[in-house]
């Protein structure tokens, strides 16, 4: 506010009328109280930032925990799905073993390398969408620090602005 108390004598001191030099501080009072970020705004934005940082970095990872008990849940529920398969086709197996002896042993073996392709298989898919949550996480965390990032900048430069027009006041 000195400033602005400078700048009023100074227009009055080269005959500005004091009806125009008060308009011309109070336009320029007003523009800055408008315009431009104090401390205490730039402070509140940092610690707002860095709460809205904290916040999405406990919801990504309690995303993260949800999804992988969803998965061991469903993992476990085909590890078990399977052997109650495979324990109803063992009793059907016993059933019809004496007459059946030779071609069951082709089927069963047939049978457990479909199973263990299958297996193989759902194992690959189950890694590779692990892989993309993973890739998605790190995804989202990246843009999140270019975010943060991206604001410092602009919160030292407005700073750095700020600082550079102060200087320039007589």
């Amino acid at each position: 506010m000195n400033a602005l108390y400078l700048l009023y004598d100074a227009l009055i001191g080269i005959n500005v009328p004091n009806e125009r030099a008060r308009a011309v501080v109070d336009a320029l009072e007003q523009d800055m109280s408008q315009s431009l970020a104090t401390k205490s705004d730039l402070q509140s934005l940092s610690v707002a930032t860095k709460a809205d940082l904290h916040a999405q970095t406990t919801i990504l990872r309690a995303e993260m925990k949800t999804q992988a008990a969803e998965l061991r849940s469903e993992m476990q529920t085909l590890a078990s799905e399977l052997r109650a398969d495979m324990q109803s086709l063992a009793t059907e197996l016993r059933a019809d073993m004496q007459s059946l002896a030779t071609e069951l042993r082709a089927d069963m073996q047939s049978l457990a390398t479909e199973l263990r392709s299958e297996m193989k298989a759902q194992a690959a898919d189950l890694r590779a969408e692990i892989q993309q949550l993973r890739h998605s996480i790190d995804d989202k965390l990246h843009r999140l620090t270019l975010t943060l990032a991206t604001l410092m900048v602009t919160i030292m430069t407005a700073g750095i602005g700020l600082l550079v027009t102060l200087q320039r006041l007589p």
